[in-house]
C-alpha cells in the first residue's frame, strides 16, 4: 500500500492579508450595494404607492393636518382608502395588518377591492410595502362635478312620458337613499289608522366611517357589513347600530324628504 502524504499550506498573513482583505472588502461592498439598492427599490416602491398629499402629511412636522389626519396619544394617525389587489375578496390578512399596525377598518368595499381605514402615519409606508396594496390615499370629502344619472337610468324618458292611468304606487316599496326622511310629515300619513308610510329608516352615517370621526384604533367595522349567515349576531348588531326609526331629528337637511 502506498503510503500518505498530506500537505499543510502555510499562508503568511503579512503577505496576503492585504489582498484577501481588499478581495473579501469589494465582495461585502457588493453585497450591501445589492440589498441597498433592493431596499431603496422596495422603499421606492412602497412611495410611489401613497398619494402625494397623504405622503407630505406624513413628513410634516406641524400639528396643523388636513381634516383626514390626527395626533392621538402623540402620534399622527390618518383616515385613509387602501386599494388592493388581493384574490382574496375580504381582504383577510390585509385587514388584519392594518389591526396589527395599531389601526382600524372602517369599511370593507364590496363594489372595489378596497378598505376605507385608520392607521398611525409611521405605519403607512410598512402597509404600503405589501405586495397586495396598489395604492393608499387619503380618506378625502368628495363632490359631484357632472352625472349621467338620468341618460343612463332612463329618467328622463319616463319623465317625458308623463303620468300612467290606473298607476298610483299602491302595494310598491321605494327605497330612498338621501338625506333622511321626515317620517311624521303629513305627506307620509298612512292609511287604516298607521301613523306614517314610512316603514323603515337607517342611518348609514352611524356605520363605517363614522367610527372614523371618533378616531377608534383597533376596530374592524367591516366584520358587521358582511351578507349572510349572522356571524354570532353580528348582523342583528349592525341593524340596530344604524337604525333611524321615528327619529325626531330624521332630516335636517329637508332634501330627502322632498325627494321621496
Amino acid at each position: 500500500m502506498q503510503s500518505l502524504i498530506r500537505f499543510i499550506v502555510l499562508i503568511e498573513a503579512r503577505r496576503m492579508g492585504a489582498p484577501l482583505g481588499i478581495a473579501l472588502a469589494a465582495l461585502l461592498a457588493c453585497a450591501l450595494a445589492l440589498a441597498g439598492g433592493a431596499a431603496q427599490a422596495q422603499s421606492a416602491g412602497a412611495s410611489a404607492k401613497v398619494a402625494a398629499d397623504l405622503r407630505a402629511s406624513l413628513a410634516a412636522t406641524s400639528r396643523a393636518q388636513p381634516r383626514w389626519a390626527r395626533e392621538l396619544g402623540g402620534v399622527r394617525h390618518v383616515k385613509a382608502l387602501i386599494v388592493a389587489n388581493s384574490p382574496d375578496p375580504e381582504l383577510t390578512e390585509l385587514r388584519a395588518q392594518v389591526l396589527a399596525v395599531g389601526g382600524s377598518v372602517y369599511y370593507r368595499y364590496l363594489s372595489v377591492s378596497a378598505l376605507s381605514v385608520l392607521l398611525p402615519a409611521n405605519r403607512v409606508d410598512e402597509i404600503a410595502r405589501r405586495a397586495d396594496v396598489q395604492s393608499i390615499s387619503p380618506n378625502r370629502p368628495t363632490t359631484r362635478s357632472a352625472s349621467a344619472l338620468e341618460l343612463a337610468t332612463g329618467a328622463a324618458d319616463a319623465r317625458a312620458a308623463g303620468a300612467m292611468p290606473g298607476v298610483d304606487g299602491s302595494g310598491v316599496g321605494i327605497a330612498v337613499l338621501d338625506s333622511g326622511v321626515a317620517w311624521s310629515h303629513a305627506n307620509f300619513r298612512g292609511g287604516a289608522g298607521q301613523p306614517s308610510r314610512v316603514l323603515r329608516a337607517v342611518d348609514l352615517q352611524r356605520a363605517g366611517d363614522a367610527a372614523g370621526r371618533r378616531w377608534n384604533a383597533g376596530v374592524d367595522m367591516s366584520a358587521l357589513l358582511y351578507v349572510g349567515a349572522d356571524r354570532g349576531g353580528a348582523t342583528a348588531a349592525f341593524e340596530r347600530l344604524i337604525a333611524a326609526d321615528r327619529n325626531v331629528r330624521a332630516d335636517g337637511y329637508g332634501h330627502g324628504s322632498h325627494v321621496a
